[in-house]
């Protein structure tokens, strides 16, 4: 039974198309989708609508066609990639706004039946409830694209979800049902096989051969470990804020210079390691954590820092771990492909990823490589190497189906 039958039926009511009174909401665009991403239910929102804005953004660019977010969300949840944030709008204002668009994106939420009673197209991505409870009650089917997750996945009926049903539904099949209601081609042939953890926000992470201040309120991340450039840190840290990772010692007068412009230290304990360099950051009051990659030498450094805290093992993910799955386990390494949530800058170029700078993939020399194929531009060949997997959280892996 769908809600609003379950609704009528409780209060003894019938069913009618409802009317509501729209209040004007300016734009500086006339052509535009919505996104709806829910009303602060966490599982209700769906994870990954920055991958799917990722694939269908630049397109939809071609058509001169803009993404407007009407979520009823904090700022730091707005979805990276919208051209405006509607989330402050009021519930009239709202239906303003889903009533002139072209097409209506949405989890389970009240939007969607909004964007049912105008009959406007809509992708819908149900959640904690069946897709027959939830889906527009309103509007024909022809208009509507349910994308449900491919696994068998029963929704939780509104109980806390430790695993998201919503967040198994794969972005690509997401952008391929927007992109086709609005009669758009999308040549993708590609599939998901793994969203990483590091995949909601992107990372910036430099090499200090350079230096760089970023517009955002964005942490960068320094990686001593790869370079120690003592001048570089100084004015990398005068310009941002940042964490620093590293597996050398820094003078504590340049910590306790720019205390309040770091985040955090996280300290790789190899065989150069002293202890006395974290007694002296805890004594500044700078936050810091403890790893390791060093398997065999882990208890003795767990005895090293037992005054300081926890030494992490860092595992190296591997080609074998990915095949551990049942659906990968027959997955080759020439059908890996990669999308990166990671801006790694060195020498005044950005790339996605480590292995990125390795292969040379930087942004301004793929648009002009590949001007009019966006996928060329995002989706790289994976390698079977610790350049590649060093980067593997901030990772959107896909295997080439065709």
């Amino acid at each position: 039974m769908h809600l609003v039958e379950n609704l009528a039926l409780n209060c003894g009511c019938k069913i009618g198309k409802p009317e509501i009174q729209q209040v004007f909401s300016s734009l500086p665009f006339t052509d535009y989708i919505t996104i709806d991403n829910g009303d602060e239910v966490k599982e209700k929102s769906y994870l990954f609508f920055n991958c799917v804005l990722r694939l269908i953004k630049p397109i939809l660019s071609q058509h001169g066609i803009k993404i407007v977010q009407v979520s009823k969300l904090k700022n730091d949840n707005i979805c990276p990639g919208v051209d405006f944030d509607a989330s402050h709008t009021s519930f009239r204002q709202k239906a303003y706004l889903i009533s002139h668009s072209k097409l209506h994106v949405t989890v389970d939420s009240f939007s969607a039946q909004i964007a049912g009673m105008y009959d406007k197209k809509i992708v819908f991505l149900p959640s904690v409830l069946f897709k027959g409870n939830s889906k527009p009650f309103f509007g024909g089917s022809k208009n509507l694209r349910v994308v449900e997750p491919s696994i068998d996945f029963k929704p939780s009926l509104f109980s806390p979800e430790v695993v998201k049903r919503v967040d198994q539904i794969k972005p690509e099949e997401v952008a391929q049902n927007v992109l086709s209601l609005l009669n758009i081609d999308f040549p993708f042939p590609y599939e998901t096989i793994l969203l990483g953890n590091g995949l909601v926000k992107t990372s910036v992470e430099c090499i200090p051969n350079t230096y760089f201040q970023i517009a955002s309120d964005e942490i960068v991340h320094i990686r001593l470990d790869y370079l120690y450039n003592e001048q570089n840190l100084l004015s990398l840290l005068n310009l941002n804020t940042c964490h620093i990772i590293t597996n050398k010692i820094i003078p504590t007068n340049i910590l306790q210079t720019f205390k309040s412009k770091i985040s955090k230290i996280t300290y790789i304990i190899d065989s150069n390691h002293d202890p006395k360099f974290i007694d002296a950051i805890k004594k500044i009051g700078i936050k810091f954590s403890l790893v390791t990659y060093d398997k065999e030498k882990l208890n003795d450094y767990k005895f090293s820092y037992m005054d300081f805290g926890v030494v992490d093992l860092k595992a190296k993910y591997t080609f074998n771990d990915l095949k551990k799955s049942d659906n990968n386990k027959d997955l080759n390494i020439e059908d890996l492909y990669y999308i990166s949530n990671k801006i790694y800058q060195s020498d005044g170029k950005t790339y996605p990823g480590f292995l990125g700078s390795i292969q040379e993939l930087d942004p301004i020399s793929l648009a002009r490589q590949y001007p009019e194929d966006p996928v060329k531009q995002m989706v790289f060949k994976a390698e079977d190497n610790d350049f590649f997997w060093r980067d593997i959280e901030s990772y959107w892996l896909l295997k080439k189906t065709t």
